[in-house]
């Protein structure tokens, strides 16, 4: 029987815990609300990367927890929607050509904003921090993506 290591605090695990725990809940609460749109927490988290600069399929998965096969299968999905287009073409390498949004995809973002229902649950209670201790949450929890190589983007 293999048992588990004990060397790592249960701080660490706790922490570990709650943060798989929290984003869970969150990505529920954000499913249900894009589904109103027909859209997807990928799907949109595609559409706001695409926003501010046009990338290929690998780009995207690098700045994504999505693996590129799967990224690829999102942007053309959002392509047939009318949402992501493939930026000019001058011949050569279909994977490199990046993606850029349409005015039909910048529409559909005015429309879903915010992101996240202002009334659920998950809203009120980040709201309801003392804005001090939002902005220590946001700074630790940035710290912590900046060393695991995760690239965060504010107020996107």
């Amino acid at each position: 029987m293999k048992t588990c290591k004990t060397d790592i605090s249960h701080t660490v695990l706790d922490l570990y815990g709650l943060i798989t725990e929290l984003y869970r809940y969150s990505w529920r609460e954000q499913t249900s609300y894009l589904k109103r749109f027909g859209l997807t927490p990928a799907q949109v988290g595609l559409l706001l990367r695409v926003r501010k600069n046009q990338l290929t399929a690998q780009q995207l998965s690098k700045l994504t927890i999505l693996d590129r096969s799967t990224v690829v299968d999102i942007v053309h999905r959002l392509e047939k929607r009318g949402l992501l287009v493939r930026a000019a073409r001058n011949g050569g390498d279909r994977r490199l050509i990046p993606w850029a949004i349409t005015e039909k995809g910048n529409s559909v973002l005015a429309t879903i904003c915010p992101l996240i229902d202002p009334d659920s649950q998950f809203s009120r209670t980040i709201q309801g921090l003392d804005p001090g201790k939002r902005e220590t949450l946001y700074t630790l929890l940035s710290e912590i993506a900046g060393l695991l190589g995760i690239e965060l983007a504010r107020g996107l």
